[in-house]
């Protein structure tokens, strides 16, 4: 129930609150890949893309090919193609 609050705090533009929420997710079950997905998400938009990328490696390790991470590939995917000198 926490990372369906954290989803809506986020929502309403609560982004430290969810990131709490998120983190409290993770403390209980350290494999829940969305809720590193999600902490990923808030991180880019507090500008902090090192810990998203953490956050989104985290649950590649968990989950490679969970459905959820899609996204997460497709971004990086096309930074590498847009900024291959950086990859």
């Amino acid at each position: 129930l926490m990372s369906l609050e954290a989803g809506a705090r986020r929502a309403l533009g609560e982004s430290q609150e969810a990131r709490a929420l998120l983190l409290k997710v993770i403390e209980a079950n350290p494999y829940f890949t969305g809720a590193y997905k999600d902490l990923g998400y808030i991180c880019v938009s507090d500008w902090d893309m090192g810990a998203a990328w953490l956050c989104w490696d985290a649950a590649r390790n968990i989950a490679p090919g969970h459905h959820l991470l899609k996204d997460v590939s497709a971004l990086e995917e096309m930074l590498a193609t847009e900024h291959p000198e950086y990859f």
